[in-house]
């Protein structure tokens, strides 16, 4: 669930997480660079958000095995524009997730410009949305 605020209400997050993870214990900072993670991709910054989940599995071997981390650090992959480094859309703890479907359609996309496949998975995505709207 990304936070849907402006550009400006965004960046200020993204700093104030910064501050708090960089004044966090190191073994503690995984939450906090999620967070940060998740604002980073809000703002468009796939490869800094990568960048810090990278930073949070060194510190945190946890956080390392993490589904969240690796399907934050898939999407971040995908917004910086290199869908090789999108496999963790593939953890099946990932499963179930209407925004996996989403993401693991437009990495198909990605890969496979004009891909039925992925076409097929992002209508049936945008075929949930107009469910759960009903």
């Amino acid at each position: 669930e990304f936070p849907a605020q402006t550009t400006e209400a965004l960046a200020g997050r993204m700093r104030q997480q910064a501050i708090t993870a960089a004044g966090t214990p190191a073994m503690a900072r995984a939450l906090p660079r999620e967070a940060q993670a998740q604002s980073m991709i809000a703002l468009g910054m796939g490869a800094e958000a990568q960048t810090a989940l990278k930073v949070a599995a060194r510190d945190d071997p946890r956080e390392a095995a993490s589904p969240a981390n690796a399907g934050l650090f898939a999407i971040a992959a995908l917004l910086a524009n290199r869908p090789a480094d999108a496999n963790g859309l593939d953890d099946p703890r990932l499963d179930g997730s209407d925004e996996i479907v989403l993401w693991r359609g437009i990495r198909m996309a990605m890969r496979e410009e004009g891909s039925p496949a992925a076409a097929a998975l992002l209508a049936r995505h945008k075929q949930n949305d107009v469910n759960k709207g009903e």
